[in-house]
């Protein structure tokens, strides 16, 4: 679904390289770096609770917070960006730090947090030095710590795409359509009945006006993204984009759409997920944003 999208953001991602480190444990609500005691924990994690953390020195002051982050304009293309949005107290410094994993418990959160355990890779650790040093945080390791992980380079390239992405398609739709033309959908390949699996479909109303990429996800889900092949490419910060998404629908118990050109998502009703193409498209025609 984002892959033209990925690959130009990536190019933004400081560079890491594999290191080795101390792994963080807890134990009641006290953190160790190896067997040292560390810091203390307070606060919530989990799977169905967004992280609102505090962890603070073995004397009890306030080192830094760490919460639930998300991609302002909640654009699912953008979801890759998605993570926690970290403040050091004393310095005031903050930034969002990617996540694209789910983390399974507090420990697993800590060494993504403290060490930057790429759980997404190889599960190395990009950060084997010391935040705190003698009960508080090390300023020359705050820096460091900020340079390595902080997004903001990739979110501002996301914000300047979305905002072109909004500008072109403002001038490609509602494109004209023959009278007495029928919607046609051609399946170009790919199969889409089993999770992982993925299929091509163009979409024709007198003419090709979009491709669906149907993605078939986990416990039932599926998703699909409108996209649209530029006849010029375009340039966003330098960067040259060929294809443009024009909306992305999720297809669960909870069905939506998020169309880009408003730049939010509206809920949609489905009747199944092996008739949604056509029904999404009919949406997307009869609002305008085809």
């Amino acid at each position: 679904m984002t892959r033209f999208l990925r690959a130009p953001l990536m190019l933004l991602a400081l560079s890491a390289s594999p290191s080795y480190g101390q792994k963080y444990d807890l134990k009641k609500d006290i953190i160790y770096r190896g067997k040292t005691p560390y810091a203390k924990f307070s606060g919530e994690m989990g799977l169905l609770k967004p992280a609102d953390v505090l962890i603070s020195s073995l004397n009890g002051d306030s080192l830094m917070t760490i919460k639930q982050w998300k991609y302002p304009s909640g654009n699912p293309v953008f979801d890759f960006l998605n993570g926690y949005e970290i403040k050091f107290i004393r310095s005031g410094k903050r930034f969002a730090k990617t996540c694209e994993v789910t983390l399974s418990g507090k420990e697993q959160f800590l060494n993504f947090i403290l060490a930057g355990k790429n759980y997404a890779g190889k599960w190395e650790i990009l950060f084997p030095e010391s935040l705190i040093v003698d009960n508080q945080i090390d300023p020359a390791m705050e820096e460091a710590f900020i340079q390595k992980f902080d997004n903001a380079k990739t979110v501002a390239w996301a914000q300047a795409y979305e905002q072109k992405e909004r500008e072109v398609l403002q001038s490609l739709y509602p494109s004209q359509k023959p009278k007495g033309t029928q919607l046609r959908l051609e399946y170009l390949g790919g199969d889409a009945s089993m999770p992982g699996g993925s299929a091509t479909i163009d979409v024709y109303y007198g003419k090709l006006i979009a491709t669906i990429i149907k993605t078939h996800g986990s416990a039932g889900t599926y998703t699909y993204s409108f996209e649209y092949t530029l006849p010029q490419k375009i340039k966003v910060e330098g960067k040259e984009i060929g294809t443009i998404i024009i909306a992305t629908a999720t297809v669960d118990n909870f069905p939506e759409i998020f169309v880009n050109a408003d730049g939010k998502a509206v809920s949609i009703q489905v009747a199944t997920p092996g008739s949604a193409e056509r029904q999404l498209t009919e949406f997307l025609i009869n609002n305008n944003k085809l």
